[in-house]
């Protein structure tokens, strides 16, 4: 697994966790396609602050801080592989500055830092989790006009009244996963 594009492009990453499923490099580079065309020339600029929930090895946040979409990125995840995957993944691209690592529950995580919004939050969870509690509760940390990303499986439709101020800008299918990105409103 590598960084596809940007300031880091082709840099390998390390995964220690066999609970993880990395999201593709097809999936992950047309995640990041669609995104640019959704962001304003000033927000391209190392401008954004992200959240990288289920961060697994931390790929999608560091292919955001390598492509310069984030100033910051922060990774929360609850599997002590993948926290020490995350860690050694920054350390080699050397962005210790520009990241925080949890090692919690993304749910927890949120309730416990509901203050603090995001630009940009991934939310790209274990094949089958229930999604619907931290979508909802993740839209309240989404500034106005802050993009969230969310990686499904298929099987969890989302009902409207959890969208409730946002706009869904597109849903994706890259392979056997959805991506559905929506922007507060």
């Amino acid at each position: 697994m590598n960084i596809i594009a940007g300031k880091y492009k082709n840099k390998k990453l390390v995964s220690f966790s066999e609970n993880t499923v990395p999201l593709s490099s097809r999936a992950r580079n047309g995640i990041f396609n669609i995104l640019h065309s959704f962001l304003s020339d000033e927000n391209k600029r190392d401008n954004l602050d992200v959240l990288d929930l289920f961060a697994g090895s931390g790929a999608v946040g560091l292919e955001a801080i390598s492509r310069g979409i984030a100033k910051s990125v922060t990774f929360v995840d609850n599997d002590y592989d993948s926290i020490r995957s995350i860690n050694t993944n920054i350390a080699a691209l050397g962005v210790e500055d520009i990241t925080k690592v949890y090692f919690k529950n993304a749910i927890n995580f949120i309730e416990k830092n509901e203050d603090t919004l995001y630009d940009m939050i991934f939310i790209m969870p274990p094949y089958g989790y229930h999604f619907k509690h931290i979508l909802k509760i993740s839209l309240k940390q989404l500034k106005d006009n802050g993009i969230l990303i969310l990686e499904s499986d298929g099987n969890n439709p989302i009902s409207e009244d959890i969208l409730e101020g946002t706009g869904l800008i597109g849903k994706y299918t890259f392979s056997r996963v959805d991506i559905s990105i929506f922007k507060k409103i």
